[in-house]
C-alpha cells in the first residue's frame, strides 16, 4: 500500500505549482543540543522558507503527524500563533531584503 501510495502522490504533485511559503516547526519534547534550545515544556520553535509542490495560497494549513499528543500540538500551536503576530511581517521584509540584496557571483 505505501508504494501505492506514493506514486499517487508523486503523479498528484506533477501538477501543482512551485509556491513559497514561510514554514514554521513546532519540536515537541525536543532534546538539547547545538542547534536546539527547547523551552521550559521542553518545545523548540524554528522557521525558515520552503518552496512546495501545492495549491494552496489563500489561507493556513497545519499538519499535525499520528502520534503527537493533543495537549502538545495546541501548546506548539499557541506558541507558534504569538510568534507569527509578533514576527512574520518582519521575517518576510528581513527575506526580501536578503533576496534582493544577494546577487549572482560567477564562478
Amino acid at each position: 500500500m505505501e508504494k501505492s501510495k506514493r506514486s499517487e502522490l508523486i503523479a498528484k504533485y506533477t501538477d501543482k505549482p512551485v509556491t513559497r511559503y514561510t514554514q514554521f516547526d513546532g519540536f515537541i519534547d525536543a532534546k538539547e543540543d547545538c542547534v536546539m534550545h527547547p523551552d521550559e515544556d521542553g518545545d523548540v520553535l524554528m522557521a525558515g522558507v520552503t518552496y512546495e509542490l501545492m495549491r494552496f495560497d489563500d489561507g493556513v494549513r497545519v499538519l499535525i503527524p499520528d502520534g503527537i499528543e493533543p495537549a502538545a500540538a495546541a501548546r506548539s500551536l499557541a506558541k507558534i500563533a504569538d510568534w507569527v503576530e509578533r514576527s512574520l511581517a518582519d521575517m518576510r521584509r528581513e527575506d526580501r531584503e536578503h533576496r534582493e540584496g544577494v546577487s549572482e557571483i560567477p564562478f
